[in-house]
């Protein structure tokens, strides 16, 4: 039994819709053998003549009338396929996206992404999830469609978009009883401290850095996420050294001060990733381009401080 493809098909529809060998050669491009050809290939496959030829062309047979009714649909089918570029219109859509990010671009980029989601996409609705071990296995399912943090290593299957880098600051409260405008590296180690260890966060960069160079610090509560470590700090005596945008979040209440650290830690570079299969859908690039546009602002806005 003879293959059957789109191109057989498609010489199907054309002799019948012009009950002429000679007219479908000529409309689909090909020479008359050709034709003659696959239509004998139809016939062995289908186990009919399909065509007969007449005083006033190739008349269709019974079982050719009720095969186009299958045929043509699908072919029409196929030309819309080939035919379709996917589209999004973020006033119309209700797509609902996952974010997997750290609780830093919750408090900072959110209440941001909110106000361009009103204006742009009143009608899509976002979740969030935390950052986890589990979380490039998320993206890969296509359970997440993006993913934002700090991650140090490459992942194959996933692409990224880097951001514009962002530094280190420390914070205390503004009433500090023995912290001025000014840290030393002396007060930088013996001030208690909390520490943020957030995983995918630059905080965990951070601290990575400052193990790595073993600076010891009186460390009197460590914390996996950035959950009421401000009114620890505006509160008590503690210092945090944590990435600069957040600092400067934590600084606009009043009770917050900013300090330089005393010893340098090399910037970091917060990036957006999300799965090779999403890479060109147009709901997802729209996605990415409010989160890095949303960034940027941010960090624009940091070095006007």
């Amino acid at each position: 039994m003879d293959k059957v493809n789109l191109h057989l098909l498609a010489t199907f529809s054309e002799i019948y819709r012009t009950r002429s060998v000679s007219k479908a050669s000529q409309n689909l491009g090909m020479s008359q053998p050709g034709i003659s050809a696959a239509l004998g290939r139809l016939r062995r496959h289908f186990g009919d003549r399909l065509f007969v030829r007449t005083s006033t062309g190739m008349e269709p047979t019974p079982h050719a009338q009720q095969l186009i009714h299958l045929v043509d649909p699908a072919l029409e089918q196929v030309r819309r396929a080939l035919g379709y570029q996917a589209a999004f219109h973020p006033e119309a859509s209700t797509r609902h996206f996952t974010v997997c990010t750290t609780d830093i671009s919750q408090l900072l980029l959110l209440p941001l992404w909110l106000e361009r989601r009103g204006k742009e996409a009143p009608n899509i609705s976002i979740e969030i999830v935390r950052v986890s071990e589990a979380s490039s296995r998320a993206l890969e399912s296509g359970q997440i469609d993006l993913a934002v943090g700090f991650f140090p290593e490459a992942r194959a299957g996933l692409h990224e978009q880097t951001m514009d880098e962002q530094g280190f600051a420390c914070v205390a409260s503004v009433r500090h009883p023995r912290i001025g405008h000014t840290l030393s590296l002396a007060q930088f180690q013996t001030e208690p401290t909390v520490v943020i260890d957030c995983l995918g966060s630059g905080s965990q960069y951070a601290e990575m850095v400052l193990r790595q160079r073993k600076v010891d610090r009186n460390v009197v509560i460590k914390v996996p996420d950035f959950l009421g470590v401000e009114s620890m700090i505006e509160s008590t005596d503690m210092i945090a050294t944590m990435p600069t945008p957040i600092a400067v979040f934590f600084a606009k209440n009043g009770l917050v001060k900013l300090l330089d650290l005393p010893l340098p830690i090399p910037p970091y570079t917060p990036r957006a990733r999300w799965h090779e299969r999403f890479h060109l859908d147009p709901a997802n690039q729209w996605l990415r381009r409010i989160v890095t546009d949303i960034w940027l602002g941010i960090v624009r806005g940091n070095q006007r401080r």
